[in-house]
């Protein structure tokens, strides 16, 4: 991993710039900045404006080795954006049209609103037993351990072997 590293990071540290520039190789055909931007801060955690090795294997290793909590808890705080300690309506329709934006979904924006928003519906939903617009980690963990095809979904990380099982 660290060669790879290295190979796209000479420096050693990678900033939000450069996490784009990665990003749009994967994605060319996608809008990558709101994504990358939720993802470099999730990933620079000291907010020094980069990230280094370290930084990235911690975050990899949460999220290839990390038990269903842990890597729970870390999706629960990469919606969290704003650190609010729960998420919202906002929280979730940003971060969906931020990965429509990624991976370049096209269509007309009204109807990929309306899709997002019922897509938030059914999530808040499902997720909010209080009705009270807040989802929190708990809430979060509690329904993604009952739901089996979320459980699943972390299958992909053990998977291939280029993970660090």
């Amino acid at each position: 991993y660290f060669a790879f590293f290295l190979k796209d990071c000479p420096g050693g540290n990678v900033n939000e710039e450069r996490l784009r520039g990665i990003y749009l190789q994967f994605f060319p055909q996608g809008n990558v900045m709101k994504y990358t931007h939720y993802l470099f801060s999730m990933i620079d955690r000291n907010h020094k404006g980069t990230f280094t090795f370290d930084d990235y294997i911690l975050t990899l290793s949460v999220l290839c080795r990390g038990t269903i909590e842990e890597k729970l808890r870390w999706i629960f705080r990469f919606y969290d954006f704003h650190s609010e300690g729960h998420l919202t309506r906002a929280n979730i329709s940003e971060m969906i049209l931020s990965l429509n934006e990624l991976v370049g979904s096209s269509g007309h924006s009204v109807t990929i609103e309306h899709d997002i928003q019922k897509h938030v519906d059914e999530i808040f939903e499902c997720i909010d037993p209080m009705h009270n617009e807040q989802i929190t980690v708990n809430d979060f963990i509690d329904y993604c351990k009952r739901v089996r095809i979320i459980n699943n979904c972390f299958q992909v990380f053990t998977l291939y072997p280029w993970t660090l099982n």
